[in-house]
């Protein structure tokens, strides 16, 4: 392709990339083969603050200034990331073009600070603490607890010294303190009480 064919495929790729992804996207094509790779075409140039003919880096850097060399401007680098002097995080793509008398290259240039900004906001309003349920289900557990330990320590004996006497009384106290109301109650009580789930049943139906 001629120089001035394959400068005006680079424009147009340039522009429609650039329209595709909106004003955050910066697209530009570098004269290479020039001192200082001045832009020959820009597009969304707010993003770096650049315009055609600016010899500045993304950075903000004069020739000579930055840390480019020669060396270096002629590989491609895709998705890099650089931060500019006033602050911007910019997602970087350079492609380079060379040919028979021309050398260009393709750079696209996006502005993802506000997007940054935007993810730590919702990270920060999807924060929840616990499982509500598991919440709640330790809540009543907890307080299923603090009821049967208080009413087996009014008995005076521990669950293995009492007989059915004791363990009715500790029932009427529970039934009393409504600790029957506590999800899975019964099998917590029994267990507490040293009896099958069928004897806290019969108990409950004696008082």
């Amino acid at each position: 392709m001629e120089k001035e064919e394959v400068l005006d495929f680079l424009k147009r790729l340039a522009e429609s990339i650039a329209i595709m992804f909106g004003e955050n996207c910066e697209t530009l094509i570098h004269d290479m083969s020039v001192a200082g790779h001045p832009i020959l075409a820009i597009y969304n140039g707010h993003v770096s603050g650049r315009n055609i003919g600016s010899t500045l880096d993304i950075y903000g850097n004069k020739p000579g200034e930055g840390f480019f060399n020669e060396t270096i401007v002629k590989r491609d680098f895709v998705n890099m990331q650089a931060v500019t002097l006033t602050g911007k995080k910019i997602k970087s793509t350079t492609i380079h073009f060379h040919g028979n008398g021309y050398s260009y290259a393709l750079g696209i240039n996006y502005d993802y600070t506000k997007l940054q900004q935007m993810d730590q906001f919702l990270n920060n309003f999807i924060q929840v603490n616990r499982d509500l349920y598991t919440e709640i289900e330790d809540t009543e557990h907890t307080g299923l607890e603090e009821i049967v330990d208080d009413c087996i320590s009014r008995i005076g004996k521990t669950p293995k010294q009492m007989g059915k006497k004791e363990r009715l009384q500790v029932m009427t106290l529970l039934k009393e303190r409504n600790a029957f109301h506590f999800q899975k109650a019964v099998p917590y009580i029994s267990e507490r009480l040293q009896v099958s789930r069928y004897t806290i049943y019969k108990y409950r139906n004696e008082i």
